[in-house]
């Protein structure tokens, strides 16, 4: 497994759709810039003309800290 990096525009592809708005990435295991981890998934969307990119951890809460990297879970 290897890192990927936000600042490499590195993020994961977010492509489920359901009850919410956007689309979502699989489950991911993140890396906050506090070093905290987290497994997380990532959103990104167009609400009222913007687009949006956030994270959101298994719980479905706001990630307030910066992701700096991810990798994607194994199988």
């Amino acid at each position: 497994m290897e890192w990927k990096y936000v600042e490499n525009n590195e993020k994961p592809l977010a492509y489920a759709t359901g009850d919410w708005d956007g689309k979502n990435s699989d489950q991911i295991i993140a890396e906050d810039e506090k070093g905290e981890i987290h497994v997380a998934y990532f959103c990104e969307g167009t609400m009222d003309g913007s687009t949006y990119e956030i994270w959101y951890d298994k719980h479905e809460y706001l990630i307030n800290v910066p992701i700096v990297r991810w990798l994607t879970l194994p199988k």
